[in-house]
């Protein structure tokens, strides 16, 4: 986390429940987080804060990557969720959060596949993060069988 041009506050979504609480100090009818829980230790704990900041009748809307290349992001954890996967995190355990709607959305534009063939990606199979050549990654650009994949879901938090 760090501050730059725009960025309105910077915490630790998840040591900092506290000041997150202090420092926003209110609830919103919409959360949006977009691609965020592949960059956090906790992905469940991250969820919790995102769920505190939801307003009663309010939506929260979460995107992540089912299928995507490894980032060199200092921390990727390389949680990969399906929609289904996603919403079972974020919906909690106090019954609260009612899941509205899930999707899968193809990454269709074609400038977020790489076009170097010679350079290697991590790309999850199975279980396991493999390195495969460029043109794996690149034959993703061209096939929209292969293209990546957002998981997404929308939740609405009951009054």
């Amino acid at each position: 986390a760090k501050d730059g041009p725009g960025v309105d506050l910077v915490l630790d979504l998840i040591a900092d429940q506290v000041a997150l609480d202090a420092v926003v100090g209110r609830t919103f009818p919409l959360v949006l987080c977009a691609n965020l829980l592949l960059h956090v230790t906790d992905p469940a704990a991250a969820a919790r804060a995102l769920r505190r900041l939801t307003a009663p009748g309010g939506h929260l809307v979460v995107t992540a990557p089912e299928s995507y290349r490894r980032t060199n992001d200092p921390l990727d954890n390389g949680w990969r969720p399906s929609p289904s996967e996603l919403a079972e995190v974020l919906t909690g355990e106090d019954g609260r959060f009612t899941v509205a709607e899930t999707a899968t959305v193809p990454v269709d534009d074609r400038r977020y596949y790489r076009t170097v063939t010679g350079r290697p990606t991590r790309q999850r199979i199975g279980r396991r993060w493999v390195p495969l050549p460029g043109a794996a990654e690149a034959a993703r650009r061209v096939v929209p069988a292969l293209r990546w994949r957002e998981s997404c879901v929308v939740l609405r938090c009951g009054d």
